[in-house]
């Protein structure tokens, strides 16, 4: 890995939004690597399958498609990109300096915002000018112009205000607040009221995937956070008690979860989430403190901003990362049990 200056490092926020624009969107996320110089392979960000669809206004700088959807792809994105619902990892690399503005909506939010098909953007990224509506396209235009983070996130709020206050909390809400473990094809159809044929149907148009897919998305999300928030409290993480306890049948199931989610085993990928640069969005903590899957935290390590150069995991925080006031800290190393 190549030292960078300590005074001009990589930075990543995410902001948690509070109810009920919770129901809408899934964070604000902000990536500043300008002034950072980085190695080729530091450029490299890297995202595990993701169940919503994410608008990245490019403030500054501009990014390629490497690979997505399990294919290699090396396109050149636009200004401001749509990504659809993701079933696999996927790679994208700056081209140069980058400074980005990223918001994951709920898929089914996304499809009431702007009425559109999300089947055709499974794993895909495309121009979000080409394919959105004109409303949408004023919001794009606004977000540009905008002259802070905290501003882009009122923008996007009283959007979501003025297009959704008068619809019902929809199916898919209420289904995501339910136990992920716990949830059918057959009872979330006798929740919505329709058979299982066409809630599958549903399923594609408004969330872009199989009903199948999404639950397991959402299932995989949810044992990520888990495993993040015991490393951050410096707990002993269990493999096969992590993989029950997140409603896995066996460690083997959600090892072959994790392997097609993010294109690593647990191990390893336990190992490049605190050693990689490319795999800051790993390191985002997409839950509160207060909303741990299991296990208690009594130190946990402050929320919100990140500043993460390439360090060896030597089990402890630098000095400077403390000073920093880093949102995510390196786990000891006896906090990764290998896989079996």
């Amino acid at each position: 890995m190549t030292e960078m200056n300590p005074l001009q490092l990589p930075s990543a926020r995410i902001w948690l939004p509070n109810a009920p624009w919770d129901n809408y969107v899934r964070a604000f996320i902000m990536r500043d690597t300008r002034g950072c110089n980085l190695a080729p392979n530091d450029q490299l960000n890297r995202f595990p399958a993701l169940p919503y669809c994410i608008i990245t206004w490019y403030l500054e700088g501009e990014a390629e498609l490497v690979s997505c959807g399990g294919q290699s792809q090396h396109v050149r994105l636009g200004q401001c990109v749509l990504s659809g619902c993701q079933s696999s990892p996927v790679t994208l690399k700056n081209c140069g300096d980058v400074h980005k503005f990223m918001v994951p909506f709920h898929p089914d939010v996304f499809h009431a915002l702007f009425g559109i098909n999300l089947a055709p953007l499974h794993n895909q990224f495309v121009n979000a000018r080409e394919v959105l509506p004109l409303h949408a396209l004023e919001l794009i235009d606004t977000v540009f112009i905008a002259q802070s983070d905290e501003e882009r996130q009122e923008i996007i709020k009283r959007f979501l205000f003025q297009h959704l206050q008068a619809k019902p909390v929809p199916f898919w809400t209420r289904l995501r607040n339910s136990a992920v473990d716990k949830i059918t094809l057959a009872s979330a159809s006798a929740m919505h009221g329709v058979g299982p044929r066409q809630l599958q149907r549903i399923a594609l148009r408004e969330t872009g995937l199989n009903f199948q897919t999404l639950i397991k998305l959402w299932r995989s999300e949810y044992s990520h956070l888990s495993a993040q928030r015991l490393q951050l409290c410096g707990k002993t993480m269990k493999w096969a008690d992590h993989a029950v306890k997140t409603g896995y049948a066996a460690q083997s199931h959600w090892g072959s979860d994790c392997k097609a989610h993010t294109g690593r085993a647990p191990t390893q990928l336990s190992h490049d989430v605190w050693t990689e640069e490319a795999d800051w969005f790993y390191r985002l903590e997409f839950s509160p403190h207060s909303e741990s899957s299991y296990g208690s935290c009594n130190n946990p390590v402050e929320p919100q901003c990140l500043h993460r150069p390439s360090v060896p995991c030597s089990g402890k925080i630098p000095d400077l990362y403390k000073k920093e006031g880093i949102q995510a800290s390196i786990p000891p190393k006896d906090a990764i049990e290998p896989d079996t």
